[in-house]
């Protein structure tokens, strides 16, 4: 198996991993998307060193491994949970908008979630063994059908929508996918931890802090009784929202929504920094 079949990076992952392609960019380009602390990236050797430093000392940030293909594509190996993460969303928000890339993960037990955009825009879906709405008739899809059975079952003729997915082995659906985008990946580099390496979570954590009004609240519109927060803490997407204190014992309907106010930017201080440590 070459390194331009990229179906064995189901052992590399299929214990729980995410890859992220990007075409056109270089490793250190990449890096500096998805690390929102830039300048992080390390040689295989410095990183084995701050490994071997802070062992036993706890755990380190979450970090990337990342590379190039040699066919025009960056790449990034990381824990499934990492792409995620609340303080990546601003970033990849602003990375998805416009570039070419195919984002793979793997919880280890379901099968992969696979996502294409390119240039900005949604073109290929996989997950959970079906692949997206309207997406029946793109070639990636009808590749899959065709070599590896790809394709749902009618088990009821009379209910059609009673059918049962035939599901490709996951190392045929990454040795097409790859096949198709022209992926290939550094086996040995990879396997024997010969690739750059970068830390992908923040030294200050900023969240924003928002609130609505406190109280004391208007009386509930319908019935007049008192309103609280709702579910708790009142908070509900962009905005805050009460309800009736008579909900749930009278079924009272009443309730109000208004806008959350941004007061200011709380910083916590993200402990696993504390454990890099790059020389003794």
């Amino acid at each position: 198996m070459s390194d331009h079949d990229i179906g064995w990076i189901s052992s590399l992952i299929g214990e729980g991993g995410a890859i992220t392609f990007v075409r056109g960019v270089t490793h250190a380009e990449l890096a500096w998307m998805i690390a929102p602390e830039h300048g992080t990236v390390m040689t295989p050797e410095v990183f084995r060193q701050v490994k071997e430093n802070s062992h036993g000392v706890g755990s380190l940030p979450d970090h990337a491994v990342i590379g190039e293909t040699g066919t025009g594509w960056a790449f990034a190996i990381e824990p499934p949970w990492c792409p995620t993460e609340w303080y990546r969303y601003d970033y990849a928000r602003r990375m998805w908008s416009s570039i070419t890339g195919i984002e793979i993960s793997d919880n280890g037990m379901d099968p992969p979630t696979i996502g294409v955009s390119v240039d900005g825009k949604h073109n290929w879906s996989y997950f959970e063994g079906e692949v997206g709405d309207g997406q029946e008739d793109h070639p990636l899809t009808r590749r899959l059908a065709a070599e590896a059975g790809l394709r749902k079952v009618i088990s009821d003729l009379d209910d059609p929508d009673d059918c049962e997915l035939v599901i490709p082995e996951e190392e045929t659906v990454y040795r097409i996918m790859g096949e198709h985008f022209g992926l290939a990946l550094p086996r040995e580099a990879i396997e024997t931890e010969q690739m750059p390496v970068v830390f992908t979570e923040p030294r200050i954590f900023r969240h924003q802090v928002r609130k609505g009004p406190d109280g004391p609240y208007d009386p509930c519109p319908e019935c007049g009784a008192e309103m609280v927060k709702w579910n708790g803490d009142g908070i509900w997407g962009p905005q805050y929202r009460l309800s009736c204190s008579r909900a749930e014992s009278h079924g009272c309907s009443g309730g109000r929504l208004g806008p959350l106010i941004q007061i200011g930017v709380r910083e916590e201080h993200n402990t696993k920094w504390d454990n890099v440590r790059m020389s003794d």
